[in-house]
């Protein structure tokens, strides 16, 4: 269990890897658990993306090559052999499951944690065929049917749970686990994009408060919503920045590369300032900056009206999922963050704050415990899944609180309807599955004996409140 592993730790450095799977590139990041217990970043870099499409695997063997290329960049980061990882996919490939549960309770005695426990395995079930699950929300409980935010040490008569299980296709995750296993690597978990973005560029303020993460990739948008600190809702949808490079090269006629780069230089404005840009767009107008582009005169104004409406497209559609409502409590004030690559073009917060009425900033990489902060929003996921992973392990090496995620249980508040409420989640075990062999890692000139595959296994399981190995 985690323990265990972070006694290891104490033995011997090890590494944490972590690759985002994107549509256009594979954004990996690594760092070193030091064997004193703290963390240091190594470093982070991206690759090209190969044999996907829209969340399904249309090429093993280019995805095998893209992994290993991916691997290939973390090696050289870390100077050292690379054996596990752990794996984060856009939240367009992942389809949110709710499930309810429902336990009686002996009315005489509090409520412990083994009963929030048993109340939670009662809420699970099979995933649906061709789903695997690889990510838990526990939303909310409720006592003899008045909702709680903690139920431990209240009395009743029978104990209700809501929970948000969030899954991916079985197609995907054993095609990215063979394209690993080909480069002999194993993959131990996989987290939401979402989620590990919001790792590296939230504070646990915004979260708090309630905050919308809008993370922008090249042709997928995540949309990951926090209130009262923890994740309430998580979604996406296949556009992004790559979308906007794609309509500059159709309506200007000229290629990719020099459309991309008009858009970084001159892309995005307020939906105000485009509609103000005096072009005409018809046939003879569009004949005219088409002839700018290709001779270099073209005004940067026209650039941002073509950037500025699909901005502006991708942070509604945003805005829609964002406050969808399902009878939740919804995030009627806070903020907005806005990471991925597309958070660096000019204006990028003057348009999400116009779009959904809140201060909005962009989503660089903020400074935690071994992680200097990073002025790169392209690596917010990839940056943020190894911190993830490294905060749990953080968290674990203290006394467990009364909650999963290791974060302390705040106090009572009554709200109507269902809230959102992390508590710990039973381990799965899968004893079918074999154990990796030993290994010999070597880092820095030390050279330690263990099976790595098996205690990674188990640390994983104890922050990720799902199978990883079923």
């Amino acid at each position: 269990m985690v323990e265990r592993f972070l006694e290891v730790m104490k033995v011997a450095d090890q590494l944490i890897v972590g690759i985002d799977i994107g549509s256009t590139k594979f954004s990996s990041a690594v760092a070193l658990y030091n064997r004193s217990g703290s963390i240091q970043y190594l470093g982070h870099g991206s690759t090209p993306s190969a044999g996907l499409n829209g969340g399904r695997v249309t090429d093993p063997e280019a995805l095998a090559r893209a992994v290993k290329m991916a691997l290939d960049e973390v090696r050289h980061l870390a100077g050292a052999p690379i054996q596990d990882l752990v794996i984060s996919v856009a939240g367009a490939q992942v389809a949110p499951i709710d499930r309810r549960g429902q336990i009686r309770l002996d009315g005489a005695r509090p409520i412990s944690q083994r009963e929030v426990e048993r109340a939670i395995e009662s809420a699970s079930s099979e995933d649906p065929e061709g789903l695997r699950t690889i990510h838990r929300v526990v939303r909310g409980f409720a006592v003899n049917g008045e909702s709680t935010q903690g139920p431990l040490g209240r009395y009743g008569s029978d104990l209700e749970v809501s929970l948000r299980d969030f899954a991916v296709t079985t197609e995907l995750v054993e095609g990215i686990r063979e394209a690993a296993g080909a480069a002999s690597t194993r993959v131990h978990a996989f987290v939401p994009g979402g989620v590990a973005a919001g790792e590296a560029a939230l504070t646990a303020e915004e979260r708090q408060q309630g905050v919308i993460l809008v993370d922008i990739g090249g042709a997928t948008t995540d949309v990951a919503v926090y209130i009262d600190g923890e994740l309430h809702d998580l979604s996406g949808f296949p556009l992004g920045g790559h979308h906007l490079t794609q309509d500059l090269a159709l309506v200007l006629e000229v290629p990719l590369e020099e459309a991309e780069r008009l858009k970084c230089r001159d892309g995005v404005s307020s939906p105000a300032d485009a509609a103000k840009v005096p072009v005409d767009w018809g046939p003879r107008g569009i004949a005219r900056i088409q002839r700018q582009a290709r001779d270099g005169t073209l005004s940067g104004d026209v650039v941002r009206a073509i950037t500025g409406a699909r901005m502006e497209q991708i942070l509604q559609r945003a805005k829609e999922i964002a406050l969808r409502t399902d009878g939740h409590n919804q995030p009627q004030s806070g903020s907005i963050v806005v990471t991925g690559g597309s958070s660096r073009l000019r204006g990028i917060e003057d348009v999400a704050s116009a779009v959904f009425g809140l201060p909005a900033r962009r989503g660089d990489i903020l400074q935690s415990d071994g992680f200097p902060p990073i002025a790169d929003p392209t690596s917010s996921a990839s940056v943020g899944l190894v911190r993830y992973c490294a905060s749990r392990g953080a968290w674990a090496a203290q006394p467990p609180p009364e909650q999963h995620g290791g974060r302390p249980q705040r106090p009572e508040k009554e709200k109507r309807g269902w809230t959102t409420k992390s508590a710990r989640v039973p381990e799965r075990r899968d004893e079918s599955v074999p154990h990796q062999q030993v290994n010999v890692i070597q880092y820095a000139g030390t050279v330690e004996t263990r099976d790595w595959g098996k205690l990674m296994r188990d640390w994983m399981r104890g922050f990720i409140p799902v199978r990883t190995d079923a």
